[in-house]
Order: C-alpha cells, then sequence, then structure tokens
C-alpha cells in the first residue's frame, strides 16, 4: 500500500511514486536508478518493482539510492503468467500518486491494470518505452502497433527518451499522442570530456560508438 503524503521541506506535497520496470540490468535499469534517486532525494516516497536480483542488479540499485523493493518476476515475452502480474500490479498501484512504465512488457501489463482501477484510486500513468515494441518486425508488428495504438489511450504521458524515438511514436500513435521528449542525460562527471584522448593518425577518421554491443542495438 502506497504510504501517507508527506510535505517536503520546500512545502510542496511529496509525492508517492510506483516505478515499473521488466529490465533489471544494461540501460533501461540505469535510467530507472538514477530516477529513482533523483525522486528521493528530491524528497517523494518511491517503490520499484522489477524482476528480482538474480535477473539483475535493478533491485540492489534503487534500495542503495533509498527506494523500496518490491520483486515481480515479469517476463519479457508474452507468458502464461502475464495475467497474474496484471492483477499484482494493479493492487499495488492502488491509491498511488504517479505510476511510471518502464520498457514495452511493463507498460503494457502496469496500463491495463491501471485502467481496471476505480478513478479515485488510479494514479497518473507515465510510460516511456526505451524502444517501440512494433520494432521487432516480423509477424507480430502489426499486433503490437494495434495494442500500443490502443493502450496509448491509458497514460497521461508517454516519455520518449530521443527524438527518434518520438518521431518513432507519432508515426504509428498518430501526431495528437501524448509524446514528451525528454533526452536521455549524460553523467558528465562519469563520462568526462577531460579524459585521457585516444591514441591515433590525426590524418585518419575516429569512428565512435557508445553503447552496449548487442544485436538489439544493431551491432
Amino acid at each position: 500500500m502506497p504510504r501517507r503524503s508527506r510535505t517536503r521541506p520546500n512545502g510542496d506535497r511529496s509525492l508517492d511514486v510506483l516505478i515499473v520496470s521488466q529490465p533489471a540490468d544494461y540501460g533501461v535499469a540505469i535510467y530507472v536508478r538514477e530516477l529513482a534517486g533523483s525522486a528521493v532525494e528530491a524528497g517523494h516516497d518511491v517503490t520499484v518493482i522489477s524482476p528480482p536480483g538474480s535477473r539483475g542488479p535493478l533491485a540492489s540499485w534503487v534500495k542503495s539510492v533509498g527506494a523500496r523493493h518490491h520483486t515481480l518476476d515479469m517476463a519479457r515475452r508474452p507468458a502464461l503468467r502475464d495475467p497474474l502480474d496484471v492483477l499484482t500490479l494493479r493492487r499495488l498501484a492502488r491509491g498511488h500518486d504517479v505510476l511510471h512504465l518502464h520498457s514495452s512488457k511493463a507498460a503494457a501489463l502496469g496500463r491495463v491494470a491501471a485502467a481496471t482501477l476505480p478513478r479515485r484510486a488510479r494514479p497518473a500513468v507515465v510510460m516511456t518505452p526505451h524502444y517501440w515494441s512494433w520494432l521487432v518486425g516480423g509477424r507480430p508488428e502489426g499486433l503490437y502497433r494495434w495494442i500500443e495504438r490502443l493502450l496509448a489511450r491509458r497514460c497521461d504521458v508517454i516519455v520518449a527518451v530521443s527524438e527518434r524515438e518520438e518521431a518513432e511514436g507519432r508515426s504509428v500513435l498518430g501526431p495528437d499522442a501524448r509524446l514528451l521528449l525528454i533526452p536521455n542525460g549524460v553523467d558528465r562527471a562519469h563520462f568526462s570530456p577531460e579524459g585521457p584522448s585516444a591514441g591515433r593518425d590525426v590524418d585518419h577518421a575516429l569512428i565512435v560508438c557508445v553503447g552496449r554491443l548487442s544485436e538489439q542495438k544493431g551491432q
């Protein structure tokens, strides 16, 4: 159950925020960790729902930044347990101020869960896809496009983390979709431009790729 609201040092009411992430590692997990930490630092009550620590470091990360954690071992692909996960999310989301859903799977389950709550107990729903479901291509693409169009109506806002993601979203969801562009930030203290320069021949171009080497990233 959500905790009773309290007043922040600046006099504003703190928000009771529930964050749900199906990925528990790599980029999405880092994004959720930074988001949860910033919200806690700002005086809000934050709970993160994600798969267990055996699936990735997110559970321990969110605890380290002062957020609470609840384990829900969501499957990445469609699974027989999905209806049970919807019921769990419905129970846990009841009465929160904000429900922020990360990844297509968590967003699908979470939006269905929130839609079944009575209005007085329904949180504001925010979705960050990180990678649109229909981009997997193949036979499921058309179905995923239809699902995303349907569930987009169950969001107060969809946050795109890049211009490309925003453009892809509008191309499928329509120009009036509730899309908001908030680009991914860069920790300049960690990725300092004053770091060691690459030893190279100045007469040859240097090609740099920042990202994780994986098929999903096209690498």
